[in-house]
């Protein structure tokens, strides 16, 4: 963004108060890889020589002391020969009518003439100097009409000709030395102020986000969200950090694990290769301080304009209890047991990685003797016990943690008597988009176990039934509390949908959402309320932004 130029006065702002710096200005904004820039360019604003007096030397040497009033500006006259003067000398009193031979820029010298390239007496105020008329506002390389603009300027020569030399410093413009045209002016973008340096800059207050005594971030409406964007990227085990070119990483309902992308330079390929035992490394990937743990994967290298970079990819560190480096088990459980007992046996079976637990968000059901079979890797049983209740998993972002969450924590027909995660304004929203979706509106289900457990008949609230969904049948549904969720899960994705995409800052103000968040999106007194599905969060500097989808109902 750039300013035109102005001719009003510029006022500096700083630690030292404010400064008139006069003159014209222009100033620009220019973003850069680093901190942003306000360069502003000033030039001292012209203007003729005063009436008053102006005590300035002839540019040229001396002449005798015998006309101390009158110097002859390149030579002096001869003494012995009063009426022979030199042809470069001062005129006689005779010429009166004579005038300076670029009569067309200086008015008639007086009868007693002065040296004609000379100042006009004192007596003679209404004399202007004779070159003030022809030059109007210079550019902002000639500072200064008579004295050289800086010593590194040499070839800046007086605008009249090539005969002057450096005048004496009594001749000064009336407002000063003349600063540099170029002066610039660093903003320090820092995020809490804590480096401020001295000078001008912006910053974002402090704290992190609003809640109300339900615990629901409340994002403030602002003319301006101020922020600064950064991404990190450390190996856990070192804590070595390492440069980002650029960063990327998404989950959804239907992934278990976030997905990382970092572009690094070539530099930084030793600190991402696997170690000795073959494990592939452990990454912490942050965005404006929201961080991802992820195993570098996948490291390809590569080459743009002749700058090498190299590209890691990978999963959470959940991908250790998956293909391919978790083998396939045998789970079965010859008593009766829970489904969050079996799915926390899971993940704790000998030889796999230690402390993963399993975090249990919704209601627990008895698997009676014997039932519970599965052949496959500790995270397929996990995600096989939650796909009875129609739940899915999703691993913490940072914690060795396996949250296993309802798809619908409550039905929809439910959500307006509960409290939101997140109220989001649409003045913090960069960019919304809206799509409606049509799907049957079932208003019944049933839902049956199969050798051993339980037929549930499940209805929508406020309905009789009569527009039935197809027959879920599943052999670990053996409980009331298993039907129910699973038709709950079933209902609940009926009907007219929409499917809400926003994209927005990261800031201490405006969190990284999660999947399975209810939120509320408000414009003025409506509200549009949803469950997140999707998260997606990227950094190109000097820019992050986070795309999140949305799912409402109505």
């Amino acid at each position: 963004m750039s300013a035109q130029p102005a001719t009003n006065t510029i006022l500096a702002y700083g630690p030292q108060g404010t400064q008139q710096l006069g003159g014209s200005a222009v100033l620009s904004y220019t973003p850069a890889g680093g901190p942003r820039r306000v360069s502003a360019s000033f030039a001292g604003r012209w203007a003729e020589s005063e009436a008053t007096q102006v005590q300035v030397r002839a540019p040229m040497e001396r002449t005798t002391a015998l006309e101390a009033a009158r110097r002859a500006p390149w030579a002096r006259g001869g003494t012995r020969q009063q009426s022979a003067r030199s042809g470069w000398g001062v005129a006689k009193s005779s010429d009166a009518a004579l005038a300076s031979w670029w009569r067309a820029f200086v008015r008639r010298l007086q009868p007693v003439t002065a040296g004609r390239w000379g100042v006009a007496n004192s007596e003679d105020r209404a004399a202007r100097a004779p070159w003030g008329q022809y030059l109007g506002r210079p550019s902002v390389a000639a500072l200064v009409p008579w004295v050289l603009a800086v010593p590194r300027d040499a070839s800046a020569k007086a605008p009249w000709g090539r005969y002057a030399r450096r005048p004496l410093h009594i001749a000064r413009q009336p407002w000063g030395t003349a600063r540099r045209a170029d002066a610039e002016r660093w903003l320090p973008w820092v995020r809490f102020g804590r480096t401020l340096n001295p000078g001008w800059g912006v910053v974002t207050p402090p704290g992190g986000p609003i809640t109300d005594d339900n615990g629901t971030v409340l994002v403030p409406v602002r003319t301006v969200y101020q922020m600064t964007n950064e991404a990190t990227l450390t190996r856990v085990s070192t804590g070595a950090a390492l440069p980002v070119l650029s960063m990327t990483y998404s989950t959804d309902r239907d992934s278990w694990a976030w997905r990382v992308d970092v572009s690094l330079p070539h530099e930084s390929m030793a600190a991402v290769m696997p170690a000795g035992d073959g494990l592939p490394v452990l990454l912490r990937a942050s965005i404006n301080g929201y961080a991802v743990d992820f195993v570098a994967e996948s490291i390809a290298a590569e080459s743009v304009f002749a700058k090498r970079r190299i590209r890691v990819s990978g999963r959470s560190q959940s991908a250790l209890l998956s293909d391919p480096y978790a083998v396939a088990y045998s789970y079965s459980s010859a008593s009766a047991i829970t489904a969050q007992q079996a799915a926390i046996n899971a993940v704790t079976e000998a030889g796999l990685p230690l402390d993963w637990s399993i975090g249990w968000h919704i209601d627990d059901w008895l698997l009676p003797a014997g039932l519970w079979q599965h052949q496959g890797t500790p995270l397929s049983a996990v995600q096989r016990i939650a796909a009875a209740a129609g739940a899915y998993v999703q691993t913490d972002p940072l914690l060795k943690v396996l949250h296993v969450r309802h798809a619908y924590p409550a039905a929809p027909w439910d959500w307006a008597g509960l409290t939101p995660a997140v109220v989001l304004p649409t003045a913090s929203v960069l960019r919304e988009g809206v799509e409606w979706v049509d799907k049957p509106a079932y208003n019944e289900v049933y839902v049956s176990g199969q050798s051993v457990g339980v037929l549930g008949h499940v209805v929508k609230v406020g309905t009789t039934g009569g527009l039935a969904a197809g027959t879920v049948v599943d052999d670990l549904i053996t409980a009331t509390e298993a039907a129910r969720q699973r038709g709950r899960a079933v209902l609940g994705d009926t009907g007219r949908q929409q499917r809400v995409t926003l994209s927005m800052p990261i800031t201490d103000e405006i969190p990284l959402l999660q999947v399975g968040q209810l939120i509320d999106v408000t414009d003025g007194g409506t509200a549009r309320r949803g469950l997140v599905r999707s998260v997606s969060a990227t950094y190109v500097a000097p820019s992050a932004r986070q795309t999140v989808e949305v799912e409402a109902h109505g």
